[in-house]
């Protein structure tokens, strides 16, 4: 039963909570993007302003969306982030 609950909890985990928008907006400039404090701020702004329009909308399916895009960014490599292995069309309303 132990190592149930051991393995339950790290599923949990790894599922949990999405990772942040300056941990995002960090990860995503650290590969090579805008490098800047001011690149930093808008990225963060951005991602927090589509946070909060989601929010407003009541829309679980764009929050969720955002939250497993903003998973992969921070899990995948730069090179993998490049080929948009992170791309989610439910994400990217505006093409």
């Amino acid at each position: 039963m132990r190592r149930f609950e051991v393995l339950l909890i790290a599923a949990v985990t790894l599922v949990g909570c999405a990772p942040t928008c300056p941990e995002t907006c960090e990860k995503v400039l650290d590969c090579g993007n805008e490098t800047e404090r001011v690149a930093q701020d808008e990225c963060i702004t951005a991602c927090e302003v589509q946070e909060i329009l989601y929010e407003q909308w009541d829309d679980q399916q764009k929050m969720d969306a955002f939250d497993e895009h903003k998973r992969c960014l921070k899990q995948s490599t730069c090179d993998e982030i490049a080929e948009g292995v992170c791309y989610d069309p439910v994400v990217f309303i505006y093409e």
